[in-house]
């Protein structure tokens, strides 16, 4: 009699085949794994957000340097209105 080969190894950690046949073990429990998910996606979001962050303060540094800072583009307005008023 052939004996039916189980999806878990001697340490009892599941394995999980993937579509090109290669096995991985995890060393995580059933009833941990939905942890393990929520954490790992919580860590693609953080990823993500840093990602967001940092293209947000490359184009905050870009447009700083091409048009000035918030009290320069106050004086450029202040004084075209002031040459507005004497025309």
């Amino acid at each position: 009699m052939k004996r039916e080969r189980k999806n878990t190894d001697r340490h009892r950690r599941k394995n999980i085949s993937s579509s090109d046949g290669v096995g991985l073990c995890l060393s995580v429990s059933p009833r941990d794994l939905p942890a393990v998910l929520a954490a790992n996606g919580a860590l693609s979001l953080l990823n993500l957000c840093s990602y967001l962050l940092d293209r947000q303060l490359k184009a905050q540094a870009d447009a700083f340097e091409k048009e000035g800072g918030f009290t320069e583009r106050l004086y450029r307005r202040r004084i075209e209105r002031r040459n507005r008023r004497n025309d």
